[in-house]
């Protein structure tokens, strides 16, 4: 049961990145997310919630961060 605790797999940090480049939220996981504009950064600091993050957060990666892809509106169901 120890042995458990120490072979855990170590959690890394990303955030998610609108178009401009700022934070919309922050995750904390054995592997990177997948899809939408994650990028895996140093820490997770919620003071970037809402701005960009800064230079010395984002980990370097052989592979760019996958851009956001748009969706279409959800089709509203207007009483009449």
């Amino acid at each position: 049961m120890l042995q458990s605790l120490w072979n855990r797999t170590p959690k890394r940090h990303f955030a998610l990145l609108d178009n401009q480049g700022r934070c919309l939220g922050l995750w904390q996981l054995c592997e990177a997310p997948r899809g939408l504009a994650w990028v895996e950064v140093n820490a997770c600091d919620p003071r970037w919630i809402g701005k960009p993050l800064p230079a010395s957060a984002c980990v370097s990666s052989n592979s760019p961060p996958v851009r956001l892809v748009q969706r279409a509106p959800a089709a509203s169901s207007a009483a009449m």
